[in-house]
């Protein structure tokens, strides 16, 4: 199987995930947005807050740093949590269609091949297919 008809293959399996997936790059985009907003306090902060005359109060500005992180935290959060279970739905996709062709490969495979072959030829297979992508790693410690 080609390296594009792979891709395809999982990208049609990604399909039924597609909400997961956009919800997720938005959280991307709004933990990146936080990002120069946090420059941008600090440079208004220099410049303007140490001066006589100050167009904002200087209360605001711990609740603005603690604002931006808490935005930053949850984005973060919900853009690991959602492709970390596309990942791994993806993944028992693939194990569950890997089992079904287990099941209809003939008798004399199993005759011809010794258990430890056979287990040891499929079971790491749908982290290969993944392997290329960087969103999906095998979680440590595991059975997922």
């Amino acid at each position: 199987m080609s390296l594009s008809a792979t891709f395809r293959r999982i990208l049609g399996l990604l399909k039924p995930h597609t909400a997961r997936m956009v919800v997720a790059l938005c959280a991307m985009v709004v933990t990146a947005a936080t990002e120069p907003a946090v420059a941008g306090m600090m440079k208004l902060l220099l410049d303007k807050g140490f001066s006589e005359t100050r167009s904002f109060s200087l209360w605001m500005v711990p609740v603005f740093v603690v604002g931006i992180f808490v935005i930053r935290g949850l984005s973060t959060f919900t853009t690991t949590y959602l492709m970390s279970s596309v990942s791994g739905l993806l993944m028992s996709t693939l194990r569950q269609q890997m089992f079904s062709r287990l099941l209809d490969v003939p008798l004399s495979y199993y005759r011809d091949n010794s258990t430890g072959k056979v287990i040891s030829g499929w079971s790491p297979s749908p982290w290969a297919r993944l392997s290329p992508l960087s969103f999906a790693s095998p979680p440590s410690g595991s059975s997922v």
